[in-house]
C-alpha cells in the first residue's frame, strides 16, 4: 500500500492509502522489452527496416503507444521498448503493415540470437497515454 498524507487549505490532515493493485491497473497496462542479436552484415538493413516503421508511426501514430528501438554499444543488440496503455493498444501494432514486413524480414535474415520478449512491470513515468 502507498501512504499519502495532504494538508488541507485550513490546516488539517489527511491520509489517503492507495492499493498497488489499483495503481497499476490505472498507471500503465502494458509495458514490453524485446532484445535479439543480428549478424553484422544485416545491421543496416534492419536499422533501415526499423525506420521504416518508425516513419509509418509518426506519419499514422496510435494513440496510447510509445514505441522506440535502440542498440546495444556492441551495434547487434537491438531493443525495443513499446509501452502501451492497454493491450488492445499493444495489439494494433501488428495491424502496421511495415511492422509486419520488419518481422519477417528480421526473421529471414536468421539472427545470431531471435527476439525475445519481456513484460516490463511499471514503477513510474513523467508521461502519461
Amino acid at each position: 500500500h502507498w501512504l499519502k498524507k495532504s494538508i488541507t487549505e485550513d490546516g488539517r490532515q489527511h491520509k489517503l492509502i492507495f492499493n498497488d493493485d489499483v495503481f497499476k491497473k490505472s498507471y500503465i497496462m502494458k509495458a514490453v522489452k524485446v532484445q535479439y542479436v543480428v549478424k553484422p552484415e544485416y545491421v543496416n538493413q534492419n536499422k533501415a527496416n526499423i525506420k521504416k516503421v518508425m516513419d509509418k508511426l509518426k506519419s499514422d501514430p496510435i494513440e496510447g503507444m510509445l514505441y522506440s528501438s535502440f542498440t546495444l554499444d556492441d551495434g547487434q543488440t537491438f531493443v525495443h521498448i513499446n509501452i502501451c496503455k492497454d493491450e488492445e493498444t499493444m495489439n494494433k501494432l501488428n495491424d502496421v503493415q511495415e511492422f509486419g514486413e520488419f518481422r519477417k524480414a528480421l526473421k529471414e535474415s536468421g539472427p545470431i540470437e531471435p527476439p525475445k520478449s519481456t513484460n516490463l512491470e511499471p514503477v513510474a513515468a513523467g508521461f502519461e497515454l
